[in-house]
């Protein structure tokens, strides 16, 4: 479920140091990550037999979103 966030980190720090940082408004698929790791830290934290689907239904979503966000940022800078 980290992976999502240190990418975004790193992809922060890459336009930062490239200096060409880009906005992107939130999209359905973080939201969707932010949902779904909440879901699983509940089942978690409620020790239910889910939480195995769950953190893999939560790592789909973030490939997804990070793909998903990814494809938007190139967007972007192709329009600059």
């Amino acid at each position: 479920m980290l992976l999502r966030d240190i990418l975004a980190v790193l992809g922060f720090f890459g336009t930062w140091l490239l200096h060409r940082p880009v906005a992107l408004p939130a999209r359905a698929g973080g939201k969707a990550v932010t949902v779904a790791q909440v879901l699983t830290l509940v089942a978690y934290t409620a020790g239910s037999t889910l939480v195995r689907p769950l953190a893999w239904a939560t790592a789909a979503i973030a490939v997804y979103a990070t793909w998903d966000y990814g494809r938007a940022a190139a967007r972007v800078a192709a329009h600059r």
